[in-house]
């Protein structure tokens, strides 16, 4: 699967700063990476997944220079299937553009169903043990929800976009972000909306 990257501002909007890049992966002409993911299965997962943390890093390196936000890689849990063998690559890829690991975000999308809640628990202890930054993706959209954010603990959960489109229209949808936003100060967990 060949494909290149672009990456979207993450805007820290109290203080008008960019907090991260995230690494996106368009399809060859402009479509959306729904048309690179759509080529990934079984067979090529692992291998699709390494070639994104490897080439995002790269890449964003070159962007970033000397600029201080992070990086955010979205990730895919199932296709980790020992963290530590698993980001050998993205360290020694990370240690070679010198960008410091303490800068590189995973997100693991909620979507993505979680076929052994254990493993996962231990794939984002791990990351954050060799110093990485974790992230819950698509927090709400999921059928785990609340259990996997109390099985892990991420640093930092993004919350569906549906639970923020109309936001200003919908009372539910204030109590529910709000409550997120309340339980997350809670445990030191950052939102991003």
């Amino acid at each position: 699967i060949d494909f290149k990257f672009a990456f979207q501002p993450i805007v820290d909007v109290r203080s008008g700063t960019v907090f991260a890049q995230e690494a996106l992966v368009p399809g060859p002409n402009g479509e959306g990476a729904g048309s690179v993911l759509g080529q990934v299965d079984d067979t090529n997962l692992h291998a699709f997944d390494r070639k994104c943390r490897i080439g995002a890093v790269k890449a964003v390196s070159r962007l970033m220079g000397h600029r201080t936000e992070l990086l955010s890689l979205n990730t895919m849990p199932n296709s980790v299937y020992d963290p530590a063998t698993c980001l050998r690559t993205t360290i020694a890829a990370a240690q070679a553009a010198q960008f410091p690991i303490d800068r590189i975000m995973f997100e693991m999308t909620e979507h993505e169903a979680i076929e052994d809640l254990d493993h996962f628990t231990t794939i984002v202890e791990s990351y954050k043990e060799m110093g990485f930054i974790t992230a819950i993706d698509d927090f709400g959209a999921g059928s785990s929800g609340l259990t996997l954010f109390a099985s892990v603990l991420p640093d930092i959960v993004k919350l569906d976009a549906r639970l923020i489109q109309g936001i200003h229209k919908s009372r539910v949808q204030k109590v529910v972000v709000g409550n997120i936003v309340e339980m997350c100060g809670k445990f030191d967990i950052g939102v991003i909306a």
